[in-house]
């Protein structure tokens, strides 16, 4: 691996105000990591490192590194030593990343940072995530590329990709007690759309994940508000919510393609919409807070419900819906010359400490702030900073190195690993004059 090169200038520098948020942003991964491994505790309460909070690491760096927030020479240090980590956490089943570790021992643990030595199953959503960083951070840094494929062959995609759509993996106990693995589709909404092209990038088939077809809506606000695909393909249900996550970190990384603009307007709509009738402050999201229940879905709607803020179970929390800073900041910078936009940005920029990072926002009925503290909220908010600091271009660009070591594994074949059957990518870059984004390309179509 070589040394990674200063950042160019960005197209439109960052403010002293904008370089404060960046920087109090960034201190959230410098106060949360381990220095014996190089991992990233998700939430500043628990030690555990989910592999979507790696990715929020991964893109943190990233993005530190084009603001110059942080030195080439200590990017390449957190780089090198995160890569290494990767490369040695155990992997359920000998074939992906559990759900959870330990990022003081690299052992699996539960959401709750309890030890789990035979692993918690996989994510498919969680792979996404950090497949869609690996990319970007191969992209951006050529010199990591052997390192970040050899990592990525050293997994089993078999059983994660199935037919065209993304699956989890579960372990349960059975009736005797064994932990058995249950494997079903993912259909979380905005979720799967936006893990689905973190696996096309790496050539993986799985259009029927990947956003498209059509979606059931419900009116909320009198905005046709998506609630869940409408799918013949699997009868697996979740509990449905519609946050804004999602749809901002697509926007942010792949741009809007027509079908995700659609869902995106829509999910932002009814948001702005219940502002101008209620003058409520609306930025709904997951967010993960200080105490029970640890996480608050504020929905657009769930449970069939608008506005429900609800638990990982289901449950309605009728004091809990938050106004996420995260969301602030990723509106504003998407849309920033709307007028909401600009309130909820003013209502947000103030909610951090300059050591420890951005808090996860205010309860929309106290306004008080909720004083936990993630590395997707950080994430997120730098992302959204180096967005606009690009003149609002998708921070995820086309990769053109077609002879690394992973696409010549897979021109190879009979991997036995479940590698994509072809060496090309599922996704491709489109420039439609003002408008910048990625597209599924599906098999025959060049």
């Amino acid at each position: 691996m070589g040394v990674p090169q200063p950042a160019k200038p960005l197209p439109k520098p960052l403010t002293v105000v904008q370089r404060r948020y960046a920087q109090a942003a960034w201190n959230y991964f410098s106060a949360n990591s381990q220095p014996s491994t190089g991992l990233v505790s998700d939430r500043s309460d628990v030690k555990g490192s989910t592999l979507w909070g790696l990715g929020d690491y991964l893109t943190a760096l990233n993005a530190a590194w084009a603001m110059d927030i942080i030195s080439p020479k200590e990017f390449d240090q957190r780089i090198r030593q995160l890569l290494s980590a990767l490369a040695q956490i155990p992997l359920y089943a000998g074939e992906l990343p559990s759900r959870g570790y330990d990022p003081r021992t690299l052992q699996p643990v539960d959401y709750g940072g309890n030890p789990v030595p035979e692993g918690t199953g996989w994510s498919s959503l969680d792979v996404g995530r950090l497949l869609a960083a690996l990319y970007n951070l191969k992209t951006d840094h050529p010199e990591y590329t052997e390192v970040v494929d050899q990592i990525a062959l050293d997994w089993s995609y078999l059983r994660v990709v199935r037919e065209g759509i993304l699956s989890s993996a579960n372990v349960t106990k059975d009736k005797s007690g064994r932990l058995v693995p249950r494997i079903n589709p993912e259909t979380r909404l905005g979720y799967e759309e936006y893990a689905a092209r973190g696996f096309q990038l790496w050539g993986f088939n799985v259009d029927k994940s990947a956003v498209g077809g059509e979606y059931k809506t419900t009116s909320v606000e009198g905005v046709e508000v998506p609630i869940e695909r409408l799918r013949k393909d699997t009868k697996s249900k979740v509990n449905q919510y519609t946050v804004s996550n999602p749809f901002l970190l697509y926007a942010l990384e792949f741009g809007l393609d027509p079908k995700m603009r659609s869902l995106f307007t829509a999910v932002y709509q009814a948001q702005a919409q219940r502002y101008l009738k209620t003058e409520t402050l609306t930025a709904s999201a997951t967010t993960l807070i200080e105490r029970q229940p640890y996480t608050v879905h504020s929905s657009i709607i769930g449970q069939n419900q608008p506005w429900a803020a609800l638990d990982d179970d289901g449950k309605l929390l009728p004091e809990g819906r938050l106004v996420s800073s995260a969301v602030a900041f990723a509106y504003y910078a998407l849309l920033p010359k709307d007028s909401y936009t600009q309130e909820l940005i003013k209502a947000t920029t103030d909610l951090y400490n300059p050591l420890l990072g951005f808090y996860e926002g205010f309860y929309e009925k106290t306004g008080k702030t909720a004083l936990g503290s993630t590395s997707s909220t950080n994430s997120m908010i730098l992302q959204s900073l180096l967005y606009t600091a690009t003149k609002q271009q998708p921070l995820l660009r086309p990769n053109t190195d077609m002879k690394s070591p992973w696409w010549r594994a897979v021109a190879d074949g009979n991997s036995g690993r479940g590698l994509p059957n072809t060496s090309t990518q599922k996704t491709q870059f489109v420039s439609n004059g003002t408008e910048h984004y990625w597209i599924t390309v599906k098999d025959g179509m060049n």
